[in-house]
């Protein structure tokens, strides 16, 4: 364990973005005490995981991990997906990350040298989602379904509630002579 936490600071310390991927089979799902040990020292690394439910049906655990330092996770920057399908005995799992920076790819999106900001009205959103009915929420009988209707209720409020802002980035190129 010491010589992994040796070369974990020093890879950690070399650059700002780090992507670990790793099959440790160290279930992230059990509170047992060494899963707790390495959650809580990757932690410490500045890592946050992005891959958090079973990729192992067979077993109902997550031994597949992606764990992530220095990418804005909040903005989207950065996803963590399980796909649910049985190629071997584990669902195949896949990390997809946004370069602002990548020119090619933000022409490909139509968002050549322009950024998004979005801001939620949360006085508004307060106000809406005290006047909406919920009755999808609370007078179900299946707990997936009840789930199901209370995010997209309020995912749908959010949207209602949130402007979008773009802002003009500057181009940076050479100067002539």
């Amino acid at each position: 364990m010491d010589q992994f936490i040796r070369d974990y600071q020093f890879s950690t310390y070399t650059t700002k973005q780090v992507t670990d991927l790793s099959d440790l089979n160290i279930d992230l799902l059990n509170q047992q005490h060494a899963t707790c040990e390495y959650k809580n020292l990757m932690h410490a690394f500045g890592f946050k995981s992005v891959i958090n439910d079973v990729t192992r049906p067979s077993s109902k655990t997550c031994l597949d991990h992606f764990f992530v330092k220095g990418w804005n996770t909040l903005n989207d920057d950065l996803d963590g997906y399980i796909l649910h399908c049985m190629i071997t005995d584990h669902y195949p799992i896949m990390l997809t990350a946004n370069n602002p920076n990548d020119m090619q790819s933000r022409k490909y999106l139509g968002q050549e040298m322009q950024k998004e900001k979005k801001y939620v009205d949360y006085v508004k959103l307060r106000e809406n989602l005290k006047k909406e009915n919920w009755f999808e929420v609370f007078d179900g009988n299946n707990i997936n379904s009840m789930t199901q209707a209370f995010v997209e209720i309020f995912n749908e409020h959010i949207e209602k509630n949130t402007t979008v802002v773009r802002l003009n980035q500057k181009k940076i190129g050479k100067k002539n002579g």
